[in-house]
């Protein structure tokens, strides 16, 4: 049974949410420290539980 998330499989959304959160990171101004801390910290909690989840998922 493959798992997926919106159509796309599981181990690409760990592959790419951690560059998809350093880009965001690259593109804020550098002058925007806080936006930048809150949007490296959004990204690592999504991160955090889209892989937990899937520890959850494979357990099973």
């Amino acid at each position: 049974m493959q798992q997926n998330l919106f159509g796309i499989g599981y181990l690409t959304w760990i592959t790419f949410l951690p560059i998809i959160g350093m880009v965001v990171v690259i593109i804020v101004p550098k002058e925007k420290t806080n936006a930048m801390r809150i949007s490296a910290s959004l990204n690592h909690l999504v991160d955090f539980v889209e892989n937990a989840g899937t520890g959850v998922a494979a357990a099973r």
